[in-house]
């Protein structure tokens, strides 16, 4: 009877922390990846509370940096909304007693791909939530009749260093894990040769 006590408590537990985890899009994301990180493009609405002269909106430039009046440049590009609030708090303390900051992104430019080479439509496309390389050559068309389907590659930048990441399209068909069905992030750029 002890035995099965604990049987059942051990299932109990198991299927308690499974429920934990799942969530209705499937497994609980990752946290950091769901911040908001700021890119080149992006318009941020950044309000200094009690100084009206300073609030408004500021454009990501191709930098990376905005430029606030007292404040000077500030990095944004890579940067959280409150990361960047931060930034700008910490400068303004020199001007302000106490700054309260609130930094909103009001339009995404930076969330974008890029699908070159061998498709119908190369181009730019904006960046959808979970994108693979197989649902991108969709958005651009498809392959051409000369396109090197075995020899496709997504190149991505992580930090400072670009890396690229081969990419077999009929190998995606047979096993997408295999073949590298990657899911891209802002800024990927795809190859087709």
């Amino acid at each position: 009877m002890a035995m099965l006590k604990k049987i059942v408590v051990s299932v109990f537990i198991g299927v308690f922390s499974l429920g934990l985890a799942w969530t209705p899009n499937g497994w609980a994301a990752d946290k950091k990846d769901d911040v908001y990180l700021a890119g080149a493009g992006d318009l941020l609405h950044i309000v200094i509370w009690k100084n009206d002269d300073i609030t408004g909106d500021y454009l990501v430039r191709p930098d990376g940096k905005i430029t606030l009046p007292l404040v000077g440049d500030v990095v944004a590009t890579g940067m959280s909304t409150d990361a960047i609030a931060m930034q700008i708090s910490k400068k303004l303390k020199l001007f302000i007693e106490n700054p309260y900051v609130t930094v909103i992104v009001t339009q995404t430019s930076s969330n974008r791909i890029y699908v070159l080479g061998e498709v119908q439509r190369p181009g730019v496309y904006p960046l959808q939530e979970r994108l693979t390389v197989l649902q991108a050559l969709a958005l651009s068309g498809g392959f051409t009749q000369f396109a090197k389907k075995d020899r496709m590659s997504v190149i991505r930048y992580e930090g400072n260093r670009q890396v690229k990441y081969e990419v077999n399209y009929r190998d995606i068909l047979k096993d997408p894990e295999k073949g590298r069905n990657l899911l891209l992030k802002r800024g990927d750029t795809l190859v087709v040769p």
